[in-house]
């Protein structure tokens, strides 16, 4: 997204940050009917993935992007995990992997027009929750592309103007 705000000639502020996340083999201690549970202080969370648990965790901006799991990222998803859900101590590690997190520096997304680009439209930064998201920003895109503003929520405050300042976008 950010090469493609270059092409247009504009500045996205959206910070790649990597998200640690492990599945665990099969574990009967949490029920498959247990709900997705997620500590925003810690960028935590677990839920349950077939017979067994997913958990992950984020990086904070600042630290480095790396796109493997290493040791160190693993430990710290473990130990927090182990924190919140004790019983998670007995579980065992199935697979991991690291994703890469488009986030802005607020943690919302960027919904809506470029004021200053006639027709482009944007629709980025959902983190971890762009899926999720994903039928609502759809129809508030197509709202806004077929009428011209959205009815279903107005969605001027996700716009990328707020990190405008004095003309031009803040530092990230």
């Amino acid at each position: 997204m950010i090469e493609i705000g270059r092409w247009a000639g504009i500045d996205i502020p959206i910070l790649n940050l990597a998200r640690g996340i492990w599945v665990t083999g099969p574990f009967p201690e949490i029920p498959s009917s247990s709900p997705f549970v997620e500590d925003m202080t810690a960028e935590w969370y677990y839920r349950p993935e077939g017979a067994g648990v997913l958990m992950g965790m984020g990086k904070k901006p600042g630290d480095e992007l790396e796109v493997k799991m290493t040791y160190e990222m693993m430990e710290k998803i473990i130990e927090a995990g182990i924190h919140r859900v004790p019983v998670l101590e007995k579980a065992s590690v199935l697979t991991s992997w690291v994703g890469v997190r488009p986030m802005t520096p607020d943690d919302r997304p960027i919904l809506g027009p470029v004021p200053y680009l006639d027709g482009f439209i944007l629709n980025c930064g959902w983190g971890g929750t762009g899926i999720i998201q994903a039928p609502i920003a759809g129809q508030l895109v197509a709202e806004y592309i077929n009428d011209g503003h959205t009815t279903t929520l107005d969605i001027s405050p996700l716009g990328i103007n707020r990190f405008e300042k004095r003309g031009h976008l803040e530092d990230k």
